[in-house]
């Protein structure tokens, strides 16, 4: 009778409820649904108590919510169901008055339960985030320093130690600006201790490593937590870069010597030949039509060569 009257006065109040008329029943509702919101369950059911029935239940993961309904003299119930998981108990009363107060505890235990999905969730994601973060700051083909806006590195990857030759006890001893070649580099002197202000800043550099030699870097500095002081430096080696770019100049500036040498050397001989035809043309006329083609031709390739001299002037000037 009880349990039939709280169906009703739930379901008045927007709830939507299944009802078991004992124990193993009940279970076998939930194992075949298990997509309840919150169990209620009396102590003294046919076949499975509720004891019996939360044991069976609490075997699970991520099971609902569970309240514990017993009579007056059942206090030691309420404990027990509470040491196993029970989310909150109601104690039955001689007047019913426990149905006006069971939906308030419903909505408690409900609610409680959805914080702490929400709050696992926020932990999973927090803790997926942080795998991903640490992923790709072990495997990065980049030096990776986190370091205060003193320059105290705090936390190195593996690259950094590899492209210093270095180990993350003595980078851990160490400041970022302790790396770079020439220190006192007005840019560097002026941006690296302001970088709280400015946020973030990208320039090129050198660094010294440890074997001796110097590496060029480009270096990508940037606030990652203003109130805790917190800023990720990113080193990129572009040593060979700049070597393959030096070595391209060193081409391109063979390549217009070699095209205003030939250019001079090819222009001379191509005037003489263009001049004796001329003289040909004065005194043999039959050959009109050879000294015609002859010109024409000679005409194109002093042309060209032209254009070879004008690029290679250009290519001067750029250098």
């Amino acid at each position: 009778g009880y349990a039939r009257l709280l169906k009703i006065r739930l379901e008045r109040q927007g709830f939507l409820v299944d009802l078991a008329y004992d124990g193993k029943e009940g279970l076998d509702m939930f194992r075949q649904n298990n997509n309840y919101d919150v169990l209620i369950l009396d102590y003294k059911m046919p076949c499975l108590n509720g004891i019996d029935v939360l044991k069976a239940i609490r075997v699970g993961e991520n099971q609902p919510p569970i309240i514990m309904v017993t009579g007056m003299s059942d206090v030691q119930v309420a404990v027990d169901a509470m040491k196993l998981g029970a989310s909150d108990y109601v104690i039955k009363d001689s007047d019913i008055n426990y149905l006006e107060i069971l939906p308030s505890i419903i909505e408690r235990a409900f609610n409680h339960k959805k914080t702490e999905d929400e709050k696992l969730i926020a932990e999973e994601a927090l803790r997926t985030s942080e795998e991903r973060f640490r992923s790709l700051f072990e495997n990065s083909n980049d030096a990776i320093f986190i370091h205060n806006p003193e320059g105290i590195i705090v936390e190195a990857n593996a690259r950094a130690c590899e492209m210093l030759h270095t180990t993350l006890k003595h980078l851990y001893a160490s400041k970022i600006i302790d790396f770079f070649y020439v220190p006192k580099d007005e840019k560097v002197k002026k941006e690296l201790p302001n970088i709280m202000e400015l946020g973030s800043f990208i320039f090129e550099d050198r660094f010294k490593v440890d074997d001796g030699s110097i590496i060029d870097v480009e270096i990508s500095s940037c606030v990652v937590n203003r109130e805790k002081g917190i800023i990720q430096t990113i080193v990129r080696d572009i040593t060979r870069k700049k070597r393959t770019e030096e070595e391209l100049l060193v081409k391109n500036q063979e390549l217009n010597d070699f095209t205003y040498i030939v250019s001079h050397d090819l222009k001379s001989p191509l005037n003489k030949i263009k001049g004796f035809l001329m003289l040909i043309n004065e005194n043999r006329s039959l050959f009109d039509e050879l000294y015609k083609i002859v010109i024409k031709q000679s005409e194109t390739l002093i042309s060209f060569i032209d254009r070879l001299l004008d690029l290679s002037r250009a290519g001067k000037v750029i250098d």
